[in-house]
Order: C-alpha cells, then structure tokens, then sequence
C-alpha cells in the first residue's frame, strides 16, 4: 500500500512536472504579460534575481523561449537580446498581454533623425535610420541612456535623448510614466475628438481625432481627462472616448492632389523641420483635421503634418463635413461576377489599383469625377471606380468567404501594412468576406461588421488576383 501511494506521488509530481514543461517549450513564441502594466519586466544575465538587468521590458513585447522552463525562470531570445526572465510573466497567446509598449517620436534637434544600432555602443553597427518625426515602438528601458526598440521591422538600440518624450530607468521616478496604449472610440464614428492644451473642455484644441487613432496615455489628469501623446503633440482627451483595446478606423485616406507633392512635416508650420516628401498621388491617412489648414497624418511609420489644401477629397473641420461628403451608396455591378472591378488611385483605366472588388461589395459615392468614374470611400480607402460597373440597388453577392489557416491566427489590421494600426486578431478557422485582392499579398476583407486588410496566406483557400 506504502508503495502504491509512493508511485500516485511520484506520477502526480511527473504529471505536473510535464504540464509546465509543455507550457512553455523551446522555440515557443511568448509575451511579456505583467500585471501592473506600467511596470516592465528585466531581461537578465542569469538566471537569478540578483544577476545583472539587461532591459526592463513592457508587456505585448514578444519573445522567444530558448529552453523549456528551470526553476521559475526561461531562457529567451528579444532579438539581439539573450537572457532569463520570470516565468511567472509570460503568456503565449498575444491577447492575453496588455500591449504597453510606448511610442515614442523621433526628436534630433541637431541632426535629422536617429541611427538604430545593433547593439547599445556608438560603435555597434547602424541597422537603419529613423528620421524625425518617425514613430519608434520601445520594448525595454535601459539603465545606460540607450532604448531597445523596433521601427519599420527593424529592431535595435537607439539612444535615449534622441526620442520623445523621455521615459524614467526606475517605475515612478522622473520621466514620462506611459501606461500603455488607448484608442480614440467616439459613439458617433463620423464625429472626432479634441486633443486639448489643458484638461478642460473649453481649453483650445490641436486637433479633432477620428476613431482608431492610436494614443499613448501618459496618465490621469482628473476631472476625466487623461494626459496622452500622438506622434509630436502632446494634450489631453476626454477619457469617456477612449478604449483600451482597439477600435474600427474612422481614418479618412486621402491622396496628394498637387502634382508637384506634399511635405510631412514634424510640426504644422511650413518653417519646421522637413519629414519626407510624398508624391502626386501618394495616399496619405489622416489622424486629424486642424483649425489651421493642417492635418495630422500617417504615413507609413511617419507621422506628421501636411497643408490640407494639398490633399483630396478636401474635409471639414465641423461636423457636417467631417468625412468626405457621401452622397450615395452603390454596389459593384460586373455583368462577368467572376470578375472584379479596380479601385483606382486616379480616374484613369491605366492608373494603379488599389484592389479589385467583388460583385456586391458597398461603396460610398462621394462624387462624379468625369469620364464615366466616381470617386468611392471602401471602409478606409478612397479611390476611382468606373461607373457603369457599380448599382444603386444591391446586388446578389460574389464576395468568397476564406477561412483563417493559421494556427496563431491572423491580424486584421486598418491598412495593407505589417506596421498599421492592429483592428482585431482572428482566430484560427473564422470565416472571413473578402472584399477584394489586392497584388501585393494582402486582402481586403470585412468580418464581424470590421472592415480591414489581411495577409492572403493566412487564408484559404488562396484567390487569384488575375482573373482565370
């Protein structure tokens, strides 16, 4: 009998034993997941508390796990970064980590950006730049003037006082304390949001905010506002209109109109400093519309400000223009309904395409742009459609349903780019309506009432973008 319960004591510890193991496993991706998301998590040189801190990391960053959990601690890689952090504080699905990784902006008052390098050391080599009024996602703090951080898929070291605002070594002392990550979430999504200079809502605005736009809290204000940053602005929002996980992109794209381009630049005044030039045509989201003539946008992993005047459709900065005018709603309309029908960036059949949209996909007519086209809003594109393919009545739909065939999932995101703004994350096997493909790898597609772009390959069956 002794023997019998020795045997049921040892298979219970074998059985506990296997379960962590399988918990977490060499080459498992994991995500640093603190409680307390103001406070990060150290990387360290050894697997002990006392050991050296390598970088003090925020929850959502991902890691990868080396070895199978010794004793409480992992052995992880966070790319250069080799290391041992508490087990305790990582999970392995993305959404049970409260993403508190800061955005910063790139800040050089005597040069033109910031060198990303491989290593914390002036001597390491430079794996990019990221130039001014870049948007830079920082992983870790470091207790030597330099950050770990990732910008344009790029990750590496940057120093410090090269980005904005300043965050503090130690929870609580000095610096910006960033709390994490919110969402504008207005209940009237053709509606915007203030970015105000004081806490108060007769304070002068710097902006109105659509929905989606990305913030980072920096804390609470009282009287219900929270201190937040976007991009170089600095404010404060209503704290009933933001959401901490993310929300459907009310973010109007427009395109340059002016045939010589448009300049970002790191402020709204044409005497700052220069970002990037964008090109005729160059679709550009808009996180805001000013009072001045300007608009707060994004463009790629740059964030700045470009003179309206030089972007279409033209917007209002009241409510009652707040979005580009729709005057109707059509539906695509291919006699062929294997067909598609191009999204084009001018009103011109030799124009770039956007995507080709399937029979029955809903459009907003916003205007006749001549010579048999309109020009349509698609969720959170805007382009050219040739007229006599779309219907003012519905039509009988030939948009396919896909299903997710990734076993993590796949990102829906509010743009055709691995660095947008992240609208959901789909399970594996959820059905998904395309809306459209598009010939650089990515769907148009909308599912659970979301519009956004995902990766075809995480899909499928996979769609041809020529018609067979």
């Amino acid at each position: 009998m002794r023997k019998f319960v020795l045997f049921l004591v040892f298979l219970a510890f074998a059985i506990c034993s296997l379960s962590e193991g399988l918990a977490l496993q060499a080459y498992d991706v994991a995500y640093v997941s603190n409680p307390d998301p103001t406070d990060r998590l150290n990387l360290h040189a050894a697997p002990r508390q006392d050991s050296v801190s390598l970088g003090k990391y925020y929850s959502g960053t991902e890691v990868t796990v080396l070895d199978a959990p010794q004793a409480g601690w992992v052995h992880v890689r966070i790319a250069p970064m080799e290391g041992y952090v508490d087990a305790d504080f990582l999970v392995t699905d993305a959404r049970l980590a409260t993403d508190a990784r800061p955005v910063l902006t790139v800040q050089n008052s005597s040069g033109t950006g910031a060198n990303v390098r491989s290593e914390p050391s002036m001597d390491s080599d430079v794996l990019c730049t990221a130039l001014n009024g870049a948007s830079v996602t920082v992983l870790a703090v470091r207790d030597d003037d330099w950050l770990h951080v990732i910008t344009s898929g790029v990750a590496g070291f940057v120093r410090a006082d090269l980005l904005t605002p300043q965050l503090s070594y130690h929870k609580g002392e000095g610096g910006t304390a960033i709390s994490g990550v919110a969402y504008v979430s207005n209940p009237d999504p053709t509606d915007r949001l203030h970015l105000r200079v004081r806490p108060d809502a007769s304070s002068s605005s710097m902006g109105k905010y659509y929905n989606g736009t990305q913030v980072s809290v920096l804390g609470d204000a009282g009287g219900g506002y929270t201190h937040v940053r976007i991009g170089a602005l600095e404010g404060y929002m209503d704290a009933s209109f933001l959401s901490s996980s993310s929300v459907a992109s009310a973010k109007p794209v427009l395109t340059v109109s002016n045939t010589t381009g448009a300049n970002i630049r790191s402020t709204p005044s044409t005497a700052s400093t220069l970002i990037t030039t964008l090109g005729y045509h160059t679709p550009v989201t808009v996180l805001a519309v000013r009072d001045d003539g300007w608009l707060h946008v994004e463009y790629g992993n740059l964030s700045g400000f470009v003179l309206a005047r030089l972007l279409s459709p033209q917007l209002s900065y009241d409510k009652d223009g707040s979005t580009p005018s729709v005057s109707t709603i059509a539906y695509v309309n291919n006699p062929d309904p294997t067909d598609r029908l191009h999204l084009r960036v001018r009103p011109d059949a030799s124009s770039s395409s956007m995507g080709k949209y399937y029979n029955g996909t809903q459009v907003s007519v916003v205007d006749d742009a001549g010579g048999g086209y309109v020009y349509v809003c698609i969720g959170a594109l805007s382009g050219y459609m040739d007229a006599s393919f779309l219907s003012s009545s519905s039509v009988p739909s030939a948009k396919p349903v896909l299903s997710v065939s990734n076993a993590t999932g796949a990102n829906l995101r509010s743009s055709p780019s691995v660095f947008s703004s992240l609208e959901a994350v789909l399970d594996d096997k959820t059905s998904v309506t395309v809306l459209a493909v598009r010939e650089d790898g990515w769907l148009h597609v909308e599912v659970g009432g979301i519009s956004g772009f995902v990766l075809a390959d995480l899909l499928s069956p996979q769609l041809s973008y020529d018609k067979e």
